[in-house]
């Protein structure tokens, strides 16, 4: 079309903009206990739990979870990373999922390229250990004595944790 615009040349063919490119930053989901509970007892070996409590670990873990202690998580996400990336559910807890687990769950995000199999438990260990402390198929070691009558660790106050 003739466009008077232009002095009577054709319109110039429209350049697209590009999109504007916002990078979305990568982040865990959470995932419930009763969601991690089926997955425990339907899908285990596509799952690995990662407990990254300190002084308050002992007393009880959610059954097949290892161990990274939360002041070592840094130093090991390189190859956490490159050894569980392809597992479904990557799924990090501490007492709570209030500081730790968050904390360690976006150490591990920034070393891998997907960031949709990270989660970080809702509520924590503490929230898992109400619910299921009397079956073995999903809490090991259960030991109430590091326990108070309201489900707390005996060493929680020396630990750097938020209470929901």
């Amino acid at each position: 079309g003739i466009n008077a615009e232009y002095g009577g040349l054709k319109t110039p063919a429209r350049k697209m903009k590009p999109a504007l490119s916002i990078p979305i930053p990568k982040n865990f989901k959470k995932l419930e206990p009763t969601h991690l509970a089926r997955i425990l007892k339907e899908d285990r070996a596509n799952l690995v739990v990662l407990d990254v409590r300190d002084v308050d670990y002992g007393g009880g873990r959610i059954a097949g979870s290892l161990h990274y202690p939360f002041e070592e998580f840094e130093t090991k996400a390189k190859e956490v990373a490159s050894q569980y990336k392809d597992k479904k559910y990557i799924v990090f807890n501490c007492m709570y999922g209030q500081l730790r687990s968050p904390n360690c769950a976006l150490s591990l995000i920034k070393e891998l390229t997907n960031d949709s199999n990270v989660y970080v438990l809702a509520g924590g260990f503490n929230s898992f250990l109400r619910m299921y402390h009397s079956d073995p198929d999903l809490v090991e070691g259960f030991d109430r004595q590091f326990y108070d009558d309201s489900f707390y660790h005996v060493n929680d106050t020396n630990v750097v944790s938020v209470r929901n």
